[in-house]
């Protein structure tokens, strides 16, 4: 009988490997779930600062072709640049132009207006200044990355009824402060997404312009 009882008490060494097995088991799966959603949290935080990224973009390019002005300027080497420029550089499809509204907290004597340029390097989209409309080769220029993570861009400008991919056609007009209707941006991020942006542009009879609504699709 104490044998009997004996021989009750404790487990075999199967049964402990079964639990061990099932135990590991568990925690195998516990980790697996923790690391699921780890991994889940992650991808909502990048997604949701890509989103916040290309929103501030959107609304910096609604500010800036919302001021467009026709007003030619000259580059660094003295040549006549068009009010609004859309043209192959080494870096692609660029965007230049002119806008009035320049910040001036100081309240320095200088002009309200603001030679800008938007164009892709690498993965980046780009956002260049220069201190002066008519620069020369000391001027300085300060450069603002807006949105990282760029497969590709795309530009084209709305001349009446008509798409174009350049701008200004000097075979048709030597008018170097001639705008276009409106711009059209195409976004493709390296996530796969789309976004097209509109923005139309609007000129007053004083040549300045008028703020209109914009577009934006996904």
């Amino acid at each position: 009988m104490t044998q009997a009882l004996q021989k009750q008490n404790g487990f075999t060494l199967l049964e402990i490997l079964i639990a061990i097995s099932i135990f590991a088991l568990i925690t195998f799966s516990t980790f697996m779930l923790f690391q699921q959603a780890l991994s889940s949290e992650q991808q909502f935080k990048k997604s949701s600062q890509s989103l916040v990224e290309l929103q501030r973009a959107y609304r910096l390019l609604q500010q800036d072709i919302s001021q467009i002005i026709g007003r030619s300027v000259r580059d660094e080497y003295g040549q006549s640049l068009s009010s609004f420029q859309l043209i192959d550089t080494i870096n692609g499809k660029t965007i230049e132009f002119t806008r009035m509204g320049r910040d001036n907290p100081l309240q320095k004597s200088r002009s309200d207006l603001l030679r800008l340029q938007y164009y892709q390097q690498d993965n980046q989209l780009i956002r260049k200044s220069w201190q002066s409309l008519d620069r020369s080769l000391d001027t300085k220029q300060s450069e603002q990355i807006i949105v990282n993570q760029i497969e590709t861009i795309q530009w084209q400008v709305l001349d009446k009824d008509q798409w174009l991919s350049s701008w200004p056609d000097t075979a048709l007009t030597n008018n170097k402060d001639l705008l276009p209707n409106a711009i059209q941006i195409q976004i493709s991020l390296k996530n796969k997404r789309q976004y097209r942006w509109l923005y139309p542009i609007t000129l007053d009879t004083e040549n300045s312009l008028v703020q209109t609504n914009t577009i934006i699709s996904n």
